[in-house]
């Protein structure tokens, strides 16, 4: 879920940045409440913007949890209701970038931000989806040698807070090198740095984006890609990442309500041993609207899908029970809309993209469906 965001408000008439929930921890709790009652058996919840500023964090210099979201006794309900349930939570922290320099939270360019090689001053800039240029601001960056000393700074607290799990952004999607003339950091000592920060979380570990370097360590990966890199020249694709990761590592692609094709999206997690994955927002969804970053996150409401997510949770756990902790052991195209994929258990999963019905064996797979083979 979406903690809060700087979103405008009118104050006599003058409008100012302020602190907004987007997800308090009670919603959250009560999000988890329903999905209980509705037999989701399993939940691993991100808390994504919850401390230092949400969304528009801060330094990671320390950790102060936002007081919109309800605060530290408000958090402390949500982390024991989700342990009554039998869920975890992964509240999200990220070392590796920020938004908002913020007086006194000890960063420093020179000494905390990155060089690019030109000796210039970087920055995470993104691309505007509707202009399609980098915009003017971005993320500040941290050098993976600062990013270990926060880590060592706050660990203790958020161990504290007894959540059972710890989700780590950037570590895994991003390597920066620092080419300062003094104290620069080189890729392969930026490695060691963030290998060495994640061996320190003693919590249960979601990452997003999967860098080999972290694949060893992470318990969860979110927004793996399902996809080649689309070069013309290539045949198909061929689900190798999935092959050595399932029955090993959990791991979703991107957030279903999200993706461009919903169906699509959701035959290619079960052709791929996906889980399902959604980003959801409680209320003062429109806020987003405000963030040229954050506005990418154009369909979260919850009232609209939570309800959705139910269906396709018991929908998809037909398909990916069978062969949960089961390792992928081949991929075959029977045709060019059509894919097998087998696992060591003997379960195979047949899956139709086609707009007509494909007949295997004595299965009769529908259009834009699957079917799952038992071993006899």
């Amino acid at each position: 879920t979406l903690g809060s965001i700087k979103a405008t408000k009118r104050i006599l008439g003058i409008p100012m940045k302020r602190d907004t929930a987007l997800t308090s921890f009670d919603e959250d709790a009560a999000l988890l409440q329903f999905y209980k009652e509705n037999e989701i058996e399993a939940v691993c919840m991100k808390l994504s913007g919850w401390v230092n500023g949400g969304l528009d964090s801060t330094y990671m210099s320390r950790l102060s949890i936002e007081g919109v979201l309800g605060g530290k006794k408000s958090f402390r309900r949500l982390a024991d209701t989700a342990e009554k349930l039998g869920y975890t939570l992964y509240p999200a922290l990220d070392f590796l970038k920020f938004w908002d320099n913020a007086p006194f939270d000890g960063y420093s360019m020179k000494r905390d931000g990155t060089n690019t090689i030109d000796s210039k001053a970087g920055m995470y800039l993104y691309v505007n989806e509707a202009t399609q240029t980098a915009d003017r601001f971005g993320f500040l960056p941290v050098n993976t040698d600062s990013a270990l000393k926060c880590f060592d700074k706050v660990s203790g607290k958020f161990d504290a807070l007894g959540t059972g799990g710890l989700a780590l952004d950037s570590v895994a999607s991003s390597l920066p090198g620092d080419f300062k003339k003094k104290n620069g950091t080189r890729r392969q000592e930026a490695v060691v740095d963030l290998v060495t920060l994640i061996q320190k979380a003693t919590q249960k570990t979601m990452l997003d984006g999967a860098n080999s370097f972290m694949l060893p360590y992470a318990d969860h990966i979110l927004n793996l890609p399902l996809s080649d890199s689309g070069y013309q020249n290539y045949g198909r694709s061929v689900p190798f990442l999935q092959m050595v990761l399932h029955g090993s590592v959990g791991y979703a692609a991107e957030p279903l309500n999200m993706a461009d094709d919903l169906e699509m999206q959701l035959l290619k997690s079960v052709e791929y041993g996906a889980a399902p994955y959604f980003v959801l927002a409680a209320g003062n969804v429109e806020a987003l609207r405000e963030h040229s970053f954050y506005s990418r996150y154009f369909s979260v409401s919850a009232a609209v899908w939570k309800d959705q997510t139910v269906e396709i949770y018991h929908r998809m756990k037909q398909a990916l029970e069978p062969v949960a902790g089961a390792a992928m052991r081949s991929h075959e195209a029977l045709t060019a809309e059509v894919f097998k994929t087998t696992y060591d258990n003997g379960v195979a999963i047949v899956v139709n993209y086609g707009d007509n019905a494909f007949v295997y064996g004595d299965k009769t797979v529908s259009r834009k469906s699957y079917e799952v083979l038992l071993p006899s």
